[in-house]
């Protein structure tokens, strides 16, 4: 598959979230959250997945402040790790927010 001029490398079957974020240690926090939750581990091979009961898989991008003005992505600590977030930023411009109660507000991509 090619999109904007980038070809995708494969076909993956897990859910992706990507998160806007201003630094790395927004990420880094919420990292700390999630495995927390009951049934999350961090999946130690890939920086940004996670595992829910061992075998469905989360990734989580975050993007917009840390991003390159070539849409990519650096992961620390060593940033020998890049992503692409390709359209993140113009895809947030068609999204719904939902505000489930004061403490829970959600941005859905429909």
């Amino acid at each position: 598959m090619e999109l904007h001029g980038e070809r995708s490398g494969r076909r993956t079957q897990d859910i992706d979230i990507a998160i806007a974020i201003d630094k790395w240690e927004q990420f880094s926090t919420i990292e700390k959250e999630i495995i927390q939750l009951p049934n999350f581990n961090k999946d130690l091979k890939q920086q940004q997945s996670f595992l829910y009961l061992k075998d469905f898989q989360l990734d989580i991008v975050p993007y917009e402040g840390i991003a390159t003005a070539e849409d990519k992505i650096f992961w620390p600590p060593d940033q020998s790790l890049a992503m692409t977030v390709l359209g993140f930023e113009e895809a947030e411009k068609d999204l719904l927010r939902v505000k489930i109660d004061e403490t829970l507000k959600l941005t859905l991509f429909l």
